[in-house]
C-alpha cells in the first residue's frame, strides 16, 4: 500500500489510516486472494 509517497506491505489484522485528500495505491503481492476491509468516517 502507498500513502501519501509512503510504501508499506501490510499483514493480517494491519490498519493504514489514509487522510482526506492523500493520494494512495494498494497491490495485493500475496500468493492468494486479499480482503480488505474500508471505513470511512
Amino acid at each position: 500500500m502507498t500513502v501519501g509517497g509512503d510504501t508499506v506491505i501490510c499483514g493480517e489484522g494491519d490498519e493504514v489510516f489514509i487522510p482526506k485528500g492523500a493520494v494512495h495505491s494498494v497491490k495485493n503481492v500475496a500468493p492468494g486472494t486479499t480482503r480488505w476491509l474500508y471505513g470511512y468516517d
